[in-house]
């Protein structure tokens, strides 16, 4: 008899203790699921919102705010398709995530890839301070854009006081900018011409042309200069110059520093 009781409460008591665990599992599967959810939820605000569903749009229309993941698009119009995430943003486009602010006056762009155009551009990288202004912009990267024409500075001035006019651009977050057919101008006036502009977009050491400098002198007249550095090796390096003067033409420099030992290094300057 006590053989037959431990059969039939055995049962029982596996069945009361089996329930509780699949009903655990479910409950935290659907806590992942509304948390993933939650991350890359999209969040619209506008004054007028139409909800078409035969394509699953969204079109919004008057101070309207899109913000998915750590993007922000602002317009006065924006059209969204809720399932392949493509928006067309129209008036007033500004567009800014952690690193970029861009503004635009029609941007056409995927929230999920990033992917896609914006015309009459506006770009600023908020931790290189450079400020790109163009016509096309495509973005054909997380990181990557291409415009057909654009002006550089990383003079906050309205004009600036100098910037660098080019085409065929290509801006690579983090890493540089490349310009070709490169005109610098100070004050709107065209000063020095190179086929090739290259700078790098990070603070570390890397070889590339430097933020130019402007000035003026009661002597030398407006002073322009610009720099391009060359990373040799680590404990070597290379500063090319070229500085011009109003009053005095075109000076050329050299600046070539080397460390051997804590004790031994030494500086060649040149001009």
């Amino acid at each position: 008899m006590g053989s037959e009781k431990w059969k039939l409460r055995n049962p029982k008591k596996i069945t009361r203790n089996l329930i509780p665990i699949p009903l655990f599992f479910i409950f935290h599967f659907l806590v992942l699921i509304s948390s993933a959810l939650a991350e890359d939820s999209i969040n619209i605000s506008a004054d007028h919102l139409e909800y078409l569903r035969e394509t699953n749009t969204y079109i919004s229309k008057g101070s309207v705010k899109i913000i998915y993941k750590d993007a922000t698009l602002n317009a006065d119009e924006i059209r969204l398709n809720n399932s392949t995430l493509d928006a067309i943003a129209t008036g007033n486009v500004i567009y800014e995530d952690t690193e970029t602010i861009i503004k635009s006056d029609r941007v056409e762009l995927n929230l999920e890839t990033k992917l896609g155009k914006i015309y009459h551009s506006y770009i600023f990288y908020k931790k290189e301070n450079y400020h790109l202004r163009g016509g096309e912009l495509k973005k054909i990267g997380e990181k990557s854009y291409i415009l057909d024409k654009a002006t550089v500075t990383t003079c906050d001035a309205d004009p600036p006081e100098w910037h660098i006019s080019g085409k065929d651009i290509k801006a690579t977050k983090h890493e540089n900018i490349k310009v070709r057919n490169a005109t610098f101008y100070i004050k709107g006036v065209p000063v020095l011409y190179s086929p090739y502009f290259y700078a790098p977009l990070i603070k570390e050491r890397q070889t590339g042309f430097l933020i130019p400098s402007l000035g003026y002198s009661n002597t030398k007249g407006l002073i322009f200069n610009q720099g391009f550095f060359w990373a040799i090796r680590d404990n070597m390096d290379a500063t090319f110059y070229v500085d011009y003067y109003s009053e005095k033409g075109v000076g050329k420099g050299l600046d070539y520093r080397y460390i051997v030992t804590p004790k031994t290094n030494g500086e060649l300057w040149m001009h």
